[in-house]
């Protein structure tokens, strides 16, 4: 179940990875639906046992997890390995910044005096997921217009609420204390928690599919629209 928990865990933040880069560049490879979705799996199935066999050293898990970030990127979006390179170093410290994020608000806000219970551990953990991808919107609104990939058609900033919700709903979770009987009972909190965040995630992909959409739409109409205009021209 830990290594179920841990695969899940790194699911997100591959997810997460896909919509930062994103931000930045276009796909090049296939359309498909598919694609990214075998994409997420199988890079998170990569870092899952990369990390259990450098789990010792952090500097080499580090290492590891920014060329794997590198290749992945690459194969996913065929952009210069050097681009894909500090995607995958600045994707890295975005992740540290959430968890920093994370520990503010537990320790500041929340007034947490230790993380050791098993309920405390499990939400800590998702709402930094939900910190980062909190991060991510905010880079998509201001840091994607600047490079001149805005978001089209569908303002993505506007369902920042989206991951805002879930950190309350976590926050309300870790202040009170639950007394567990049952081993089952963590599961299930953990899975509730688990589903709240992921459907975050999948709502931005459904965003940023329909932004495409529209954009896409739009691009075709300006084409007919030169079209007729041509034609009537040298009518």
């Amino acid at each position: 179940m830990v290594y179920l928990q841990s695969y899940l865990i790194i699911l997100l933040e591959v997810a997460c990875l896909y919509l930062f880069q994103d931000t930045f560049t276009r796909s090049k490879v296939s359309k498909r639906k598919i694609v990214v979705p075998i994409w997420i799996l199988l890079v998170s199935a990569v870092s899952l046992i990369g990390t259990s066999l450098l789990s010792e050293s952090l500097i080499l898990k580090e290492m590891f997890a920014i060329i794997l970030f590198t290749v992945s990127l690459y194969i996913i979006n065929r952009n210069s390995i050097k681009k894909n390179f500090w995607l995958s170093v600045c994707f890295s410290f975005l992740l540290v910044a959430a968890d920093f994020i994370t520990m503010l608000i537990g320790s500041e806000i929340l007034k947490l005096k230790t993380v050791g219970s098993d309920v405390t551990g499990v939400a800590i953990v998702l709402m930094s997921k939900s910190v980062l991808l909190l991060l991510i919107i905010l880079s998509r609104r201001f840091l994607g217009d600047r490079w001149g990939y805005a978001t089209d058609a569908v303002d993505e900033f506007w369902y920042i609420i989206f991951p805002i919700i879930s950190i309350c709903v976590i926050a309300a979770i870790v202040t009170r204390e639950y007394r567990i009987k049952y081993v089952e009972d963590i599961y299930f909190i953990w899975g509730v928690l688990f589903a709240l965040v992921a459907m975050n995630i999948l709502l931005m992909f459904y965003i940023k599919g329909n932004s495409e959409k529209n954009y896409l739409l739009q691009e075709k109409r300006m084409l007919e629209m030169d079209a007729r205009s041509q034609q009537i021209l040298y009518r």
